[in-house]
């Protein structure tokens, strides 16, 4: 059995929830969040909010269980949002950052990366297909076999593209 520590600050129940959701999808990985107050505070400097960027190799600096990890961009295969908070999904882990899509934004090549929903982007590198769905939306399998929907919305934008 493995261990789990959660560390979240007092009244930040959406927090909780959302890690406890995220570490019961990841079986048989041992995977401890730790999110200080000082990762949670809004401010200026982007590292403070538990993500920032090495813009001159294309790297991301997360901040997961009391480090300060360096994320390659080009490893993120999608981002999913919650609120004020993303879970970047990599092949090896996922991270659980306090950002959003705008900020995250600044730090992505829009070539590489499309919006395919209002709370998801996907690295087009993963993608192994696009497949028709019921009243215009697609899924969108990755090589890994994870299943997300393009959505009507951004359907034309992405199609287009990618083609």
């Amino acid at each position: 059995m493995h261990s789990i520590r959660l560390k979240i600050p007092d009244g930040d129940s959406a927090a909780r929830k959302k890690l406890q959701r995220l570490l019961a999808d990841q079986e048989g990985v041992q995977m401890s969040v730790s999110l200080e107050k000082s990762d949670l505070e809004e401010s200026d400097e982007e590292g403070k909010a538990g993500v920032g960027a090495d813009q001159r190799n294309g790297h991301l600096l997360v901040r997961d269980r009391g480090r300060i990890v360096v994320l390659p961009v080009g490893r993120i295969r999608y981002i999913q949002s919650d609120g004020n908070y993303l879970e970047l999904h990599t092949d090896e882990a996922t991270y659980l950052v306090r950002a959003t899509f705008k900020k995250m934004s600044r730090h992505l090549d829009p070539e590489r990366f499309v919006r395919i929903h209002r709370s998801t982007v996907v690295n087009l590198e993963y993608v192994a297909e696009f497949r028709p769905r019921p009243r215009g939306s697609y899924e969108v399998l990755l090589r890994d076999g994870t299943s997300l929907t393009l959505s009507r919305t951004y359907r034309d934008q992405v199609l287009s593209s990618t083609l």
